[in-house]
């Protein structure tokens, strides 16, 4: 089963939601949530809620608790924090990458692929196990999100 996190927070755009919605539920493909920041994303969006509240009906989404992301969250940025002091700026999505190794390495829907890039960059580098994943698909307009779907990216 194909399964995707999506980042909510540079994805929510009104006009995309149907998009989003129907063909998430056409091609059954199942999305993870969890984490504090996940669901403080989430609450700025009330259009994700109901997509989320969709694909839980129809049973393709899993729910992870939200302390197990968080303190999966922390490790790696205790991890970053020994190598380079800080977490760099670009690297403040990491509860998407939490969310991506529980489930297996699941691709990184985004609209923020430049940072995400640079993080993922940054911390190859360092050897920190986040930067395993594929490069974040890039999700800009519906057409976009369409071709990806298209060619089965997800």
């Amino acid at each position: 089963m194909k399964c995707i996190i999506i980042d909510v927070a540079n994805v929510c755009r009104p006009k995309n939601i149907p998009t989003i919605i129907s063909h998430l539920l056409k091609r059954k493909i199942v999305t993870a949530k969890g984490g504090t920041k996940f669901s403080r994303e989430m609450s700025s969006c009330p259009e994700f809620i109901e997509i989320y509240d969709e694909l839980e009906r129809s049973g393709l989404l899993i729910k992870f608790n939200d302390d197990d992301i968080d303190s999966h969250m922390s490790t790696c940025e205790n991890s970053i924090s020994i190598n380079l002091e800080k977490c760099p700026s670009e690297c403040d999505d990491l509860h998407l990458f939490a969310l991506s190794t529980k489930t297996n390495g699941s691709p990184i829907v985004t609209r923020d692929d430049k940072n995400m890039s640079i993080c993922i960059r940054k911390l190859k580098k360092l050897n920190i196990d986040l930067a395993t994943y594929k490069r974040p698909l890039v999700i800009k307009s519906d057409k976009i999100y369409l071709k990806a779907f298209n060619r089965n990216a997800f």
